[in-house]
């Protein structure tokens, strides 16, 4: 059982959307989503989204060193996991974490949908004040957090790890296949999608709570182009976006299948602008997708 659950949005931000053959402008009605609760002193200040498909290997030390350096940190953390139907033993790995002490809430839904479907179960179901979207492998260090709390503290509501803007460090760059294709990617959501931003990809994300209230029940897409999405929906919201430069470092075990997943984000980047900027096809209500997942 959660610890608590949310009646409605706190964010007031919604996009109306034009009904296809209509020409008119509607109001979305949302989905329900985690509740604030009437005091706040309760929430953690963070809650850690880690969405984890088959990372036994890697989950473990990635709670462990997470762990570690929130444990020196003056606020209150979660760490949330969210299972996305691994057949491997990551959930016993996080189970392992939280019987040792770790404050680890665990989520699964038994069948795989895809990492942009676990991050929206995470996101929504994490308790804290301000949701940190985290890859399992953690390429992006934990101690950069530091970076965007100081962005959302001087007035963002959304701090985004980049490997592109000035100041940034990868420390193991990927192959020179995927950097081509990434800028490509990049290009098409700078044409398509939001201007200013310059990496939409990184896995080091940091939303105010109303933040992720407002937008994730608006999210549909289940599989890579999660990112640009999340990020395009903040923008066109009308929330604050801050691109921080972040450390980062290649994993060479990344499951990310070359020719299927390029061909995945170009019809996810089409299916983002046709659904969000033209209004085409989301169905009302958000995506039926983000039904509710179990708590282990």
């Amino acid at each position: 059982m959660l610890p608590w659950r949310d009646e409605g949005l706190t964010g007031s931000r919604r996009l109306p959307y034009t009904k296809a053959g209509t020409g008119r402008c509607r109001r979305r009605t949302f989905i329900s989503s985690p509740a604030t609760p009437e005091s706040t002193t309760q929430r953690p200040r963070l809650s850690v989204v880690i969405p984890c498909y088959n990372e036994e290997r890697r989950l473990g030390p990635t709670l462990d060193t997470i762990a570690e350096f929130l444990r020196s940190k003056p606020y209150s953390w979660e760490l949330v996991v969210v299972d996305d139907g691994s057949a491997d033993a990551t959930i016993a790995v996080a189970q392992a974490r939280r019987a040792a002490g770790a404050p680890v809430r665990i989520f699964s839904y038994g069948t795989n949908r895809g990492k942009g479907h676990a991050v929206r179960t995470g996101m929504l179901t994490g308790s804290g004040e301000l949701l940190l979207l985290c890859d399992a492998d953690l390429s992006t260090p934990i101690g950069e957090l530091d970076r965007l709390m100081a962005r959302i503290d001087e007035g963002f509501d959304v701090a985004i790890g980049s490997r592109r803007a000035a100041g940034h460090h990868v420390k193991v760059p990927q192959p020179f296949y995927r950097v081509f294709l990434g800028r490509i990617h990049s290009w098409l959501c700078h044409q398509f999608l939001v201007p200013h931003v310059q990496d939409f990809t990184c896995g080091f994300k940091l939303f105010k709570r109303h933040v992720c209230q407002d937008i994730i029940p608006r999210a549909i897409q289940d599989r890579w182009t999660y990112d640009p999405e999340l990020v395009y929906l903040a923008h066109a919201s009308g929330y604050k976006i801050a691109e921080v430069p972040v450390e980062w470092s290649n994993d060479p075990a990344t499951r990310v299948r070359l020719l299927q997943d390029v061909l995945g984000s170009l019809r996810g980047l089409a299916a983002i602008y046709t659904n969000h900027r033209l209004g085409l096809f989301l169905p009302e209500g958000g995506s039926s997708r983000n039904e509710p997942s179990r708590e282990l």
